[in-house]
């Protein structure tokens, strides 16, 4: 589909956007990115102990990279 659509977009014969079709493709990259942020965790770095225990006290996804796990918590405590 977009190797029909983009092509009829930019032409001056189709729909002629021109460079307007930065606008259209950004706003689209800008909703995903925020949708991104909220709604799928960082899992770098984390395995999948750690994730499933974030996921099961209902952790949001934007706070994964600052909350402790159990496990966490317990080495700093007898530290």
């Amino acid at each position: 589909m977009p190797s029909y659509t983009v092509p009829l977009m930019l032409s001056n014969q189709g729909h002629g956007w021109g460079t307007k079709i930065g606008v259209f493709y950004g706003s689209f990259t800008v909703l995903f990115l925020v949708i991104m942020f909220f709604f799928f965790p960082e899992a770098k770095d984390r395995t999948y102990g750690e994730l499933d225990e974030r996921f099961e006290r209902g952790i949001p996804a934007w706070l994964f990279a600052s909350t402790k796990t159990a496990h966490q918590s317990q080495l700093e405590s007898h530290v």
